[in-house]
């Protein structure tokens, strides 16, 4: 007699998970494709910062239209819990930009640099806005399988701006000198990100948190050319 072994489905968590690096991978790839012939924040004048913002804007918008029904529920945000996120979002920044200053190295951001600042927020702000809606809709149980997930996709969007490095000739290799740092930062961030979102219950309050200390992290981290 001969037993067969059923193999069981793929869950619909997995499925989701998926899907989500799928959809970034797709986006992320669409993003290097563009920039190889338009960099549309060329004038930023940050090595290589002005190619990281306008990636970050076209994956993000990308993702945003795919999900584009589910940003429906953006709109039922408190402006007070938005500001309040954002105003701890800068008091973060600050605090660890100035302690570091102090006692590690010079990393207190000047005038010429904080101009640069609403760029990169506002071409952070679409990929965090997509990240936390796909994040809930895949129904994440613990924090710890959220900050995975997250640094999954984050993962599949930096392996497509390798593939813009050496196939694409886009000459952001500082993306790559920068690697480690960027993906201590994600964890912190993304660890302060879930508390926003589970303290607010809201997305649009976690998206811009991140979105403020990505962009102060940037401001930092990318010389000026």
């Amino acid at each position: 007699m001969r037993f067969c072994t059923a193999i069981p489905p793929p869950s619909a968590f997995t499925r989701s998970i998926l899907r989500s690096l799928m959809e970034v991978a797709l986006a992320s790839l669409f993003a290097v494709i563009v920039l190889r012939f338009w960099n549309p924040f060329s004038f930023v004048r940050m090595y290589n910062g002005g190619y990281f913002a306008s990636f970050l804007l076209i994956t993000g918008l990308g993702l945003l239209l795919v999900h584009r029904k589910t940003m429906l529920q953006l709109g039922r945000a408190r402006i007070a819990t938005v500001l309040w996120a954002a105003f701890a979002a800068l008091v973060l920044h600050l605090l660890v930009t100035g302690w570091s200053d102090v006692t590690l190295t010079e990393s207190w951001v000047s005038a010429g640099r904080w101009a640069r600042f609403p760029v990169f927020f506002a071409a952070a702000l679409p990929y965090l806005l997509a990240e936390e809606l796909l994040l809930g809709a895949n129904r994440t149980r613990s924090e710890w399988t959220r900050l995975a997930v997250a640094l999954a996709l984050r993962l599949t969007a930096f392996l497509a701006i390798v593939f813009g490095i050496f196939v694409l000739h886009s000459g952001a290799i500082m993306l790559i000198l920068l690697a480690l740092f960027l993906a201590v930062f994600f964890v912190f961030q993304r660890m302060g990100m879930t508390l926003v979102r589970q303290e607010t219950g809201s997305v649009l309050a976690a998206a811009v948190f991140g979105a403020i200390l990505l962009a102060g992290f940037c401001l930092v981290i990318f010389p000026v050319t």
